[in-house]
């Protein structure tokens, strides 16, 4: 086992280093390269990933975007979770309806002013939007490109040549992946997040 700290290749199981001495412990043990760290590091000293929530404080964050306890974001800002599937199916849903209630030039406008914070008009009204797996909000260009581009375009022609099945599994997706992304998230390298205050939900 390699000290974090020195680099001194220690025997494995070992609690010290035998060089530096530094503490090693199973709760500080990497989910994605099985390195130990110091206790209480919240990143791996090895691959840089995340060992313990910054919302929740717990490790064993799980291998996914979002902490396995709290839901938090674990690459954006505290306080910031995973959306709920309910809330993005009614988003979808309000979508379509605000477009056809608004006669469609009132939706495009509210659509295009609604793109900069990463949202569509229903994402908007039911507090979740759009942002990067990294971490970065997702900016009027990357949302327009998520939104219209690769879901309402390719997306949309593709889906009229299978007969909608693309579509369909395209939005499917979210329902047992573990980051909930849909596909074109996926492409997009964007994640749907609750952007209401944590403590009102």
């Amino acid at each position: 086992m390699l000290c974090p700290s020195c680099s001194h290749e220690n025997p494995d199981g070992a609690s010290f280093c035998s060089s530096c001495g530094l503490e090693f412990s199973a709760e500080g043990q990497c989910d994605n390269c099985a390195r130990l760290n110091p206790i209480g590091a919240q990143f791996c000293n090895s691959c840089g990933a995340v060992l313990r929530c910054p919302n929740c404080s717990r490790s064993n964050v799980g291998d996914g975007r979002f902490c396995r306890w709290c839901e938090q974001f674990l690459a954006g800002p505290d306080g910031v979770a995973v959306a709920s599937l309910g809330r993005r199916v009614a988003a979808y849903i309000l979508d379509v309806v605000l477009f056809f209630a608004t006669l469609i030039i009132g939706y495009i406008i509210w659509w295009l002013l609604s793109l900069g914070r990463g949202q569509t008009p229903g994402k908007r009204l039911l507090g979740i939007k759009v942002m990067r797996a990294d971490g970065r909000a997702s900016d009027w260009g990357w949302t327009f490109i998520r939104e219209f581009i690769l879901k309402f375009f390719v997306i949309g022609v593709v889906a009229e040549v299978t007969l909608g099945v693309v579509a369909v599994v395209d939005n499917l997706w979210a329902f047992w992946d573990k980051d909930r992304q849909t596909l074109h998230d996926k492409v997009m390298k964007t994640v749907v997040v609750d952007d209401r205050p944590r403590k009102d939900r």
